[in-house]
């Protein structure tokens, strides 16, 4: 048994049914709940924007967490900014989505924020890096902003894929097992092929994701265009899909998905039409008659106006200094006070990884209520358990919680699983195992349990010692070493903050038991494990730290010249210039100057607005 490590992609054909289990929903409105589905785009907000969202009983605030604005050079990291923010945002009880973005100038032979970093490890460490520093306090982590744009984006599909996707989720599920990862936060643009990168992504990358994230804006004033592209089958062949057939067509379909942006601009439509615009949506999906309600999460774009854009006002407030209340905040509020909600988190999943025939295992789940209804056991709240029927048979449900199960209580379910052992598979075979909640409308709510469990007639790599952690002084060596048994062939491969290493000057042993750093310098300071692997499958040892002995002082930062001209220009660029305090994260870009194109493609100027 092993604890739920990152879920992997259904296939096509995987739709075995086993049970339904039943608890009751109490739909009586309650005071909303941190975690509900409601959130805002916030980009980097100052402590009295978060107040506005919390008064609107907002829950979720999405933020852009940008490479470039914390590691000027390499390992030359200042995480100040977003340790104020995340202290302010866990002070008022929110919980934070944040989008990584944003090369470094140092690391890429393309453009500063949205170059493709010329070393995959770069980027693979500072992700692991940021969910190490805040694991437990930042609940998801997005990777880029909509790549499918030029503007954000200058690799292609592959690229962002194979360097951006793949290294960074891995690195985030190793520092933060418990994280969500979300992707591809797509633009719904036919002009960014949208519906061919959320393919490709489900496809190449589903089983290192938690959650399917999209942008979808309307084209006018109404509500309806954004359900319509998210739910609605096309009328004429040549249509474009919708994001359920795409969704549906690549297996992902009642796996979590995510609205992380829409919005409409007062300036364009009027105050009175942006008001409509959120009453409508919300209504449309989340209201007591919906039809519909397969997005687990939805974000508005965005929190406030920028004064120095006066003509882009997706904002529910003003631009400061007034700061003041528009009628779509209103809306808002309303909604979310008159308005219950089924949402759910799992919090502990307990699924074993390898099977073989004859083997009779547990299955261990917990959801912690994060709604504003209230359960009560065996009646109409299910939760869907689905099994590939090679894996045999499966018994056992929800152990009864003893009355109802209140926001902010948890739920546990326990199974057992006996696999047929007259069933003799002569290569590894993996079989999905699903689980999720769904509630009196018929619709899934709240995070999914998913597990590839792997099944082969002889076990994986037992392994019998970890590597052990190390200190050294600067330019010293150290040595890792792990000890494994199995019945095949056995390999080895060693990691650095969870990126696969190769020999070179400084490392020797990457695929042997045995591993030599030598010349340690910051960059190959943090965390160390083996992956053992076999004709069964793979397990990782238990990380090993590499650190610096207390003893050793660490040496006074230094800044090159074009590391001071960088993070100027970047105090510029996102309005930390003169006159603006470090608190204040502005932008000096501008918007994007075609007016005739979709809204979504104006949303922002060429950089994000960090400035709130």
């Amino acid at each position: 048994m092993v604890q739920h490590t990152s879920p992997l992609r259904l296939r096509s054909g995987f739709t075995a049914f086993v049970g339904l289990l039943t608890i009751v929903l109490i739909t009586a409105p309650t005071p909303t709940a941190s975690g509900s589905p409601y959130g805002i785009n916030a980009h980097i907000p100052r402590a009295e924007v978060l107040d506005e969202i919390t008064a609107a009983g907002i829950g979720w605030i999405r933020i852009d967490f940008v490479w470039a604005l914390v590691e000027l050079g390499r390992d030359e990291l200042d995480w100040s900014r977003y340790d104020r923010l995340i202290e302010d945002a866990e002070a008022r009880g929110l919980r934070v989505f944040a989008t990584l973005q944003g090369t470094p100038q140092w690391a890429t032979s393309g453009t500063l924020f949205n170059g493709v970093p010329d070393d995959l490890r770069d980027w693979q460490d500072f992700c692991y890096r940021a969910a190490s520093r805040y694991r437990g306090r930042i609940h998801a982590w997005g990777l880029w902003n909509e790549p499918n744009l030029g503007r954000f984006w200058e690799g292609s599909r592959d690229e962002y894929v194979d360097e951006i996707l793949i290294p960074g989720a891995d690195g985030i599920r190793a520092a933060d097992p418990d994280a969500k990862i979300v992707a591809a936060d797509l633009a719904h643009l036919s002009s960014g092929n949208w519906d061919g990168w959320l393919g490709q992504v489900i496809r190449d990358a589903g089983g290192l994701i938690d959650v399917v994230a999209h942008h979808v804006y309307p084209g006018g004033s109404g509500y309806r265009e954004v359900t319509e592209n998210l739910d609605e089958d096309p009328e004429w062949p040549w249509d474009p899909p919708s994001v359920r057939e795409v969704l549906s067509d690549n297996g992902w379909f009642d796996r979590p998905f995510w609205l992380t942006e829409t919005g409409l601009e007062s300036d364009d439509h009027g105050e009175a039409s942006q008001a409509n615009f959120y009453t409508g949506l919300l209504t449309d999906w989340y209201g007591p008659a919906r039809s519909r309600g397969w997005i687990a999460r939805l974000f508005f774009y965005h929190i406030m106006d920028d004064p120095r854009f006066p003509t882009i006002t997706f904002g529910i407030l003003e631009a400061p200094p007034s700061m003041a209340r528009k009628p779509a905040w209103q809306a808002y509020d309303q909604f979310i006070q008159e308005n219950a909600v089924d949402d759910a988190e799992l919090i502990a999943a307990q699924v074993p990884e390898f099977l073989q025939p004859g083997d009779g295992e547990s299955i261990r789940l917990e959801f912690r209520n994060t709604g504003t209804t209230t359960w009560i056991a065996d009646e109409t709240v299910w939760l869907d358990v689905r099994l590939h029927p090679v894996l045999g048979e499966l018994t056992g449900g929800i152990i009864d919680p003893g009355g109802s199960v209140s926001p902010g209580q948890s739920l546990t379910a326990e199974y057992q699983l006996a696999v047929d052992p007259a069933w003799t598979p002569t290569t590894r075979f993996e079989a999905p195992f699903f689980a999720r909640l769904v509630g009196p409308d018929g619709w899934h709510f709240g995070d999914a349990a998913y597990q590839r469990i792997s099944l082969h007639h002889s076990p994986p790599p037992t392994i019998d010692r970890h590597p052990e952690n190390q200190e050294v002084v600067p330019a010293g060596s150290a040595t890792f070493s792990v000890s494994a048994r199995s019945e095949t062939w056995i390999a080895y491969r060693w990691r650095h903050n969870s990126v696969p290493l190769v020999d070179d000057h400084r490392l020797s042993g990457a695929n042997t038991p045995e591993l030599r750093v030598a010349e340690v310098g910051p960059d190959l300071l943090g965390d160390f494990d083996c992956v053992v692997t076999n004709s069964a499958g793979s397990v990782a040892s238990q990380p090993a730290s590499l650190r610096r002995m207390r003893s050793a002082r660490r040496p006074g930062r230094r800044h090159t010249a074009a590391q001071k001209l960088t993070e100027e220009w970047l105090l510029h660029r996102y309005g930390l210039g003169a006159g603006t305090s470090r608190e204040d994260h502005g932008d000096r870009s501008k918007p994007h100057p075609d007016r005739r194109r979709s809204p979504l493609d104006r949303v922002r100027p060429v950089y994000p607005l960090l400035w709130p």
